[in-house]
């Protein structure tokens, strides 16, 4: 699917898993680029009984189409595991600094006011991937002198 910053909520969805021993818990994650390129794994949530989670996610990286790769972690009661992945396509949007940092405390505040915690946090890794744009290495500096 395709979606785009801030502005798509994305939903992970793990149905129809089935382990002898139960209960099954869920980890969501993301990767900018594709699995492969062997990127570091970001949660969008701590491990939950629910096997779906709606989450906002940052933008890709136009070298990768925009492309992150989700995956879906399925843990038994014994913490063996499996997991599925799949891409979306996560587009930017155009902001002026003022305006990304309106749209980011307004999001924030309403995560915080209806108690969550982790989409606080996936917005503010949205803020900052919107900042640092296409850098792979995050935010750059200049020295001015």
């Amino acid at each position: 699917s395709t979606g785009y910053v801030f502005e798509t909520d994305f939903t992970f969805l793990a149905e129809n898993w089935v382990d002898e021993d139960m209960p099954l818990s869920y980890k969501f994650v993301y990767m900018v680029g594709y699995e492969s390129d062997g990127g570091a794994e970001t949660p969008v949530a701590d491990r939950q009984l629910s096997a779906s989670y709606d989450c906002l996610l940052p933008q890709g990286l136009s070298a990768h189409n925009y492309t992150l790769t989700a995956k879906a972690y399925v843990h038994d009661t014994y913490s063996a595991y499996a997991y599925a992945s799949d891409t979306v396509r996560v587009l930017p949007v155009e902001y002026s600094t003022a305006q990304l940092a309106n749209v980011s405390a307004a999001l924030t505040k309403e995560a915080l006011e209806s108690g969550d915690p982790e989409a606080s946090m996936q917005i503010m890794g949205a803020t900052h991937k919107s900042l640092s744009g296409d850098s792979a290495s995050g935010f750059r500096r200049r020295q001015l002198l």
